[in-house]
């Protein structure tokens, strides 16, 4: 038994590394993402390192957003991985329905899942942030205060997390990791201005987490803050606080034969299609999709309309840009994983006289709409940053902001679907030619505005877009459960 106790940790932690694709069956493709990940922690460790040195005021809002980037991350983390290794808190319930166990033990049991999941990514994250404050503290008080820090600190977002999952459900899906992530990395290279009045004060206390973190705080805050944070998470951590719902009705087909049930039998098959493909769709999985959509832009919008602005005009496209990427990428994966279905239902689904092709197209279609509902804030940030919809060039701004999820979810679909070398081959490629996109449209539609140039910019983006809706709609079938 004890056996099997110590092993659960290494196979959480395996699972863990393999839905952030970096455990792979390609040692050669897991060996380099291996060096990259320890780079980019290493870079971490020594950036803050040489933040402390330096004696730099505090650029407080970039705090704040990289702690929050990071407590949504851990908290999406309990549930996208409790999903692949089969240990979500309403799976646990299932597993446990026949075995002796009380509210209080699987209660027990549910945090201590979810601690383990969470834990590879709490210890390497956090864990460079503390390595890096502890090669520049000057004070041994400091010392327990960012080791402490680091051990509690990710207490509150794995309760936050558990209790999102009791609420859902289901998993959160992995836009709610890739647009905290892409945030997260655009906070710690854009500096933020410092909101004034009450504002800022709000913005110094909710960055006291990451102070105590490195080293930063005083004793008594850090104790103070430290025994409310546990505290907290302690009460979300109870057995009956984690009491789960007795329905479980978005695990079945229920809710699909009812709907099918009541359809004419004279319906088209078309509109049956469609009717599959947005059963599941619930107006909250839209304000989701708004809400990704919003946070993606948020990092640009604090700075763009900040005083003393340090975005160019070329900067500023850039920075719509990837803002529209990620908010694209986040639009298609929430609406995807909204949309599919378990193993049972699929199969019932295929004996429907559906036509495959036709279903997958449909699915694709719908996640690219949710895309696009992703990129609207985005659109929006630019028609008002550049002065409004009747100033030259807003709309075109934003509509070439717009195109991002036109030209990049058939691509982005065609990837999901690939296997092998293909995949990753295939990410890199996206990710450099999405960099270029940026790069050259804000190029053109801030220095040349050549209407030739523009037009083939536009026409680029359609062409592309053409190709990849066409390639992504006929591979999403291979990739749909």
């Amino acid at each position: 038994m004890s056996g099997i106790a110590a092993s659960i940790p290494t196979v959480l932690w395996r699972g863990e590394l393999r839905v952030q694709g970096l455990l792979l069956r390609k040692p050669l493709i897991t060996a380099a993402q291996t060096v990259v990940g320890l780079g980019i922690l290493t870079i971490v460790a020594l950036r803050v390192r040489d933040q402390l040195a330096s004696g730099a005021p505090v650029q407080y809002l970039n705090v704040t957003i990289v702690s929050l980037a990071l407590g949504v991350l851990m908290a999406a983390n309990v549930t996208l991985l409790g999903e692949r290794s089969g240990t979500l808190p309403w799976q646990l319930q299932q597993w446990a329905a026949k075995l002796p166990i009380g509210p209080a033990q699987l209660a027990r049991l549910i945090v201590v899942f979810s601690i383990m999941r969470s834990g590879l990514l709490t210890l390497t994250l956090l864990g460079a942030v503390a390595v890096g404050a502890l090669t520049s503290v000057h004070s041994v008080v400091a010392v327990p205060v960012i080791l402490l820090s680091a051990l509690l600190l990710p207490l509150l977002p794995i309760a936050v997390g558990l209790q999102w999952a009791r609420r859902r459900g289901t998993s959160v899906s992995l836009a709610f990791t890739l647009v905290p992530l892409a945030v997260g990395v655009s906070a710690m290279s854009v500096p933020l201005p410092m909101p004034s009045g009450w504002a800022g004060t709000v913005v110094q206390w909710t960055s006291m987490p990451a102070l105590m973190l490195v080293g930063r705080a005083s004793l008594v805050e850090a104790i103070v803050l430290l025994a409310g944070w546990t505290g907290v998470a302690l009460v979300l951590l109870r057995p009956a606080a984690l009491e789960l719902k007795e329905s479980s009705g978005s695990h079945s087909a229920g809710t699909l034969l009812w709907r099918l049930s009541r359809i004419p039998a004279t319906r088209r098959p078309g509109a049956l299609v469609f009717d599959i493909a947005v059963h599941k769709v619930r107006a909250v999985d839209l304000v989701e999709i708004l809400f990704l959509g919003i946070v993606s832009c948020s990092v640009v919008a604090l700075e763009v309309f900040g005083k003393g602005t340090r975005f160019g005009a070329i900067a500023l496209t850039v920075a719509l840009s990837a803002a529209a990427a990620t908010a694209t990428l986040a639009g298609y994966v929430q609406m995807r994983t909204n949309i599919r279905t378990d193993d049972s239902t699929e199969s019932w689904i295929r004996a429907l006289p559906v036509s495959a092709p036709a279903l997958s197209r449909a699915r694709h279609a719908v996640c690219t709409g949710a895309a696009l509902l992703a990129v609207l804030p985005v659109m929006v940030l630019a028609v008002v940053k550049v002065g409004g919809p009747f100033v030259p060039g807003a709309i075109l701004l934003a509509l070439w902001t717009g195109l991002s999820a036109w030209a990049l979810t058939g691509w982005f679909a065609s990837y999901l679907s690939a296997r092998g070398w293909l995949k990753y081959l295939g990410g890199y490629t996206l990710f450099a030619c999405y960099g270029a996109r940026g790069l050259v449209g804000a190029a053109i539609l801030t220095t040349t505005r050549n209407p030739l140039f523009v037009a083939g910019l536009f026409a680029a983006d359609i062409l592309v877009g053409l190709a990849g809706q066409w390639r992504g709609a006929t591979a999403a079938s291979r990739s749909w459960r």
